[in-house]
């Protein structure tokens, strides 16, 4: 009754109708820890499924964007360097050098702070979508019972089926190490100017 009172109200029951609390009574106390810990399961997994199908779903609709920001950000940041660099470089400092000075250092870090958050939240969502993966291999499912080994099991398959991921080429994924690696570009390109003005 209370379960049809929910579904009612939009929401749907977790467990089978055949699954009251009289059937609760007849069982041991062991079988109904198995049962709720099955359910449980089984409701995580279905939470999962539909992270998984929200990520797909924000993957195909921002990929091109978030991969257009990336990729702009990452030469705004390079080239608003090399203007600053060679605007301190030049031997006749105009006004105009300076207004463009000016636009480069407070650019520099905008651009950085954007690149830098939009790296860090595509590597937390890689890590997080990994981590239950790591979560059920390292549970203690060879101790289950063979229902679970199943459900476990056909849990990692999917898993390992699901590797899409917010990819620049085909093997190279946009995360924190594409940050760091325009961070050194930037050096770079400071330390070859500094020893050319010497």
């Amino acid at each position: 009754m209370l379960s049809t009172a929910f579904e009612s109200a939009g929401h749907k029951s977790l467990h089978s109708p055949n699954n009251n609390i009289d059937n609760k009574i007849a069982l041991s106390n062991e079988n109904i820890k198995y049962v709720d810990q099955y359910n449980d399961l089984k409701t995580l997994i279905l939470d999962h499924q539909n992270i998984l199908k929200k990520y797909d779903e924000f993957l195909s609709i921002f990929h091109p964007t978030m991969l257009l920001q990336v990729f702009v950000v990452s030469c705004s940041i390079i080239v608003f360097w090399f203007i600053l660099l060679t605007s301190f470089m030049e031997d006749d400092f105009t006004q105009y050098m300076a207004f463009r000075s000016i636009e480069s250092i407070f650019g520099i870090p905008f651009c950085t702070s954007q690149m830098y958050m939009s790296c860090f939240v595509f590597t937390t969502l890689n890590i997080k979508k990994d981590a239950i993966s790591f979560a059920l291999y390292s549970s203690n499912w060879t101790e289950m019972k063979m229902k679970y080994k199943k459900l476990i099991l056909l849990t990692m398959r999917m898993n390992d089926a699901h590797q899409k991921k917010f990819h620049y080429t085909m093997t190279r994924t946009i995360n924190i190490e594409i940050f760091y690696q325009t961070m050194r570009v930037c050096y770079t390109i400071v330390n070859v100017m500094l020893n050319c003005k010497k």
